[in-house]
């Protein structure tokens, strides 16, 4: 059973579906058009995301996002402070960014740093801030990125695992 209103549940959906892209798009072995679609649909899921909570968990204020932010941000560290909404903000815009530069070049320039970016929201918004099911997910989704990538590096390297 469903807790809450379908837009709660949508608005929650809709970044887990990020994530799940986010992570599909950092582990995909060729860069092309399935990642830039990856991209562009974590992208769309996740503004979507961030409009669903303004309207189902901020009645479209921003003053509530901040407070509101501010306090589930003192309740898991004890610093009441709604800064982590501008990072959100500041977080869609790189990606928007990274985005049209992979649409208009091919290219990801900064590609390990905002993917680093990316895993360090995902820490914090799902395995911190997060509870249940949803840590659950966002440990498996860093695992999962983190051995592929780690695995994709040794194979680089000539130290990876035979292949006898």
């Amino acid at each position: 059973m469903i807790e809450g209103s379908i837009g709660e549940w949508l608005t929650r959906a809709t970044i887990w579906v990020a994530m799940g892209l986010w992570a599909a798009a950092m582990v995909w072995p060729k860069r092309g058009a399935v990642t830039k679609w990856l991209w562009t649909t974590a992208l769309v899921s996740y503004l979507l995301h961030i409009v669903l909570a303004y309207q189902h968990f901020y009645e479209w204020s921003h003053r509530v996002a901040w407070e509101v932010t501010a306090r589930d941000t003192e309740a898991v560290t004890g610093l009441g402070s709604g800064v982590g909404l501008l990072i959100n903000f500041a977080f869609a815009g790189i990606l928007a960014l990274d985005l049209a530069g992979q649409w208009r070049t091919g290219q990801r320039k900064g590609a390990t740093w905002i993917n680093g970016l990316i895993l360090f929201l995902i820490l914090n918004g799902a395995v911190v801030f997060g509870e249940g099911a949803v840590r659950l997910y966002g440990v498996a989704l860093i695992t999962g990125v983190l051995m592929v990538l780690g695995l994709r590096l040794l194979s680089t390297k000539g130290g990876g695992p035979s292949r006898t």
